[in-house]
């Protein structure tokens, strides 16, 4: 390949780069202009919160069996581990087999099953999302926000 032949290709990947980082700054600047600032409420969970679901969704016979496989999840910190058990819960929904399958995911990922039982809607619309305004990822996330906290204080 000739010198010739490699400035034009570097002159061309130049002006390609500039104009894709200048789409990129015009988008990051109109989600700004919008005044709102994305944010994911987390739940503040205490250990009883977890004892309260198992007790509301699972029967009196199953306790203890859904106990076993809440503890079965570990993590560090103590407090993220609460939110994970909380989550498997959720998406549970009163079944020892599918608690059981989503402690294993967890154990291999916790934030897959936190994003499905915290931001369902959002987590759901990910692979279009940076196509959204920014209001509707914040829509989104109030909405998931609204449920979970209506799920966890049934």
């Amino acid at each position: 390949m000739g010198r010739d032949t490699l400035v034009v290709i570097l002159g061309i990947f130049a002006l390609l780069s500039i104009g894709v980082w200048s789409a990129l700054k015009q988008r990051r600047v109109a989600n700004r202009a919008e005044g709102k600032k994305l944010g994911q409420p987390a739940p503040e969970l205490i250990p009883e919160d977890v004892e309260r679901v198992v007790r509301r969704d699972f029967s009196a016979h199953q306790y203890d069996d859904a106990i076993d496989i809440l503890n079965g999840y570990v993590s560090a910190p103590e407090c993220a581990a609460i939110r994970v058990r909380v989550a498997a819960l959720k998406l549970a929904n009163g079944d020892l087999d599918s608690l059981r399958k989503y402690i294993a995911s967890a154990q291999r990922d916790y934030r897959d099953v936190l994003a499905a039982a915290e931001y369902p809607e959002y987590w759901k619309a990910t692979s279009r999302v940076c196509d959204l305004p920014i209001s509707e990822h914040q829509r989104l996330v109030d909405a998931d926000w609204k449920q979970y906290e209506s799920w966890l204080r049934k």
